[in-house]
């Protein structure tokens, strides 16, 4: 899995994010201001920058790994990065 972070990494373009999947985190974040990216925009970015050939195959890890997502969204995310 930690491979699997580099993208992360170089598709935040050097910034500090914060990754987090909990709704308080969310509102506190949008309460202050932060800018929101959610996992979809991350996966998204990464891949056109180069950095992810597929987004399916992270998609299927942190499925495995207990993340959460719907059917939906699964579909949703691979379906604009055209997979």
């Amino acid at each position: 899995m930690q491979e699997r972070l580099k993208p992360w990494r170089c598709a935040c373009n050097g910034r500090r994010i914060l990754l987090i999947d909990d709704a308080k985190g969310r509102d506190v974040a949008r309460r202050a201001g932060i800018p929101l990216v959610g996992l979809a925009g991350v996966l998204l970015a990464a891949k056109s920058k180069g950095l992810l050939v597929a987004v399916n195959p992270v998609l299927e890890d942190l499925v495995g790994v207990g993340y959460r997502l719907s059917r939906q969204l699964i579909d949703g995310i691979r379906r604009r990065a055209n997979e």
